[in-house]
């Protein structure tokens, strides 16, 4: 037999972020909020193949 696909919760509509992917993007925003109420000008991301969409949505570039 193939490989089974992992279904979506009923709830989650098709095209809307998970709540896990809701979260991360929560993380990273205040994060980034916090270091630019401390002055920093220039922030760096390291992640990994999975948050790189998600990042790259939220317009952050390689």
């Amino acid at each position: 037999m193939g490989a089974q696909r992992r279904r979506r919760p009923r709830s989650q509509a098709v095209g809307q972020p998970s709540s896990t992917t809701a979260i991360y993007r929560a993380v990273v925003a205040a994060r980034a909020q916090a270091a630019l109420a401390l002055g920093v000008v220039h922030l760096h991301r390291d992640c990994t193949e999975m948050s790189r969409p998600i990042l790259s949505a939220a317009g952050w570039s390689r």
